[in-house]
């Protein structure tokens, strides 16, 4: 004997979900913190520019040659892997280089290790940060004056900075 299946109530329930109501959004505590973090920096650093570096978009395709060719064109545009997420110029003179992770599970890739390491042998400063307390850590270190509210202590921050690796001077882990 055939067995019937009520489509109705399968229905309502793929039109309820399409209907437009809110869905869950997933967690960005890595974006959560950078958007703190640049927030801040136009703050205590004025006249200073601040600039994300989009690293991590989704390719456009979903059958492999289309992702193949997607990120063909990207470092043909001069992607770089690796590279910091925040470039800050400071007014004075000179560059910072901000690595964001997300505060528990956030670990440096083996090429952002080394795109770290090329930069620091330049002469940059290269940081990795997961909040505002170890961006104001990483900015005390580097002796880089801060405005902020006079007296204010500096709490203390765990700070997880990427390995320093020597590298030859005619290494490019990052081709």
């Amino acid at each position: 004997m055939p067995t019937f299946v009520n489509l109705g109530a399968a229905r309502r329930a793929s039109a309820a979900r399409w209907s437009g109501a809110p869905r869950a959004k997933r967690a960005t505590p890595e974006r959560d913190q950078q958007q703190a973090v640049v927030k801040w920096l136009r703050i205590v650093l004025p006249g200073a520019i601040v600039q994300h570096v989009k690293n991590e978009a989704p390719p456009a395709s979903s059958t492999p040659q289309g992702r193949m060719r997607f990120h063909a064109k990207r470092k043909a545009d001069g992607l770089v892997w690796g590279f910091p997420d925040l470039i800050v110029n400071l007014t004075g003179g000179g560059v910072c280089y901000i690595e964001m992770k997300a505060p528990i599970t956030g670990v440096l890739s083996a090429a952002q290790q080394g795109v770290h390491a090329v930069l620091r042998v330049a002469g940059h400063r290269v940081g990795c940060a997961t909040c505002i307390e170890t961006a104001r850590f990483l900015f005390h270190e580097w002796g880089i004056p801060l405005r902020e509210a006079a007296g204010q202590p500096m709490r203390p921050a765990v700070v997880r900075l990427a390995p320093r690796v020597a590298l030859a001077a005619d290494a490019v882990p990052f081709t």
